[in-house]
């Protein structure tokens, strides 16, 4: 009776896959040329031209929303910057309107 440790399984599994799938993947550099593919800049160029073609509609809409996305862009920014600048300026005056009230 012989115990077998849970590494010499591992190893037995090891072996088994190596056998199985050895020479699988031996013919796959000749099944692809490179050379042959399209350079990138004319692949990515064709999705430019079918935006190029959309219709005015479309492109009336998407002024539409840009220009709303703007309006709606940044508020409370503008708060806060506001309310800085307002409190630098109180900072700045306080010596001279401080005396005319003390």
């Amino acid at each position: 009776m012989s115990v077998q440790s849970p590494l010499d399984n591992e190893r037995k599994n090891i072996e088994e896959n190596e056998k199985i799938y050895s020479g699988q993947y031996d013919d796959w550099d000749d099944e692809l040329d490179v050379y042959s593919l399209p350079p990138r800049s004319e692949v990515h160029h064709s999705g430019k031209l079918k935006k190029d073609t959309s219709s005015e509609i479309s492109r009336s809409k998407a002024k539409q929303k840009k220009q709303e996305k703007q309006e709606k862009q940044f508020p409370l920014v503008k708060v806060l910057l506001v309310l800085f600048i307002s409190l630098v300026t109180i900072m700045i005056t306080y010596p001279i309107w401080s005396d005319m009230l003390f």
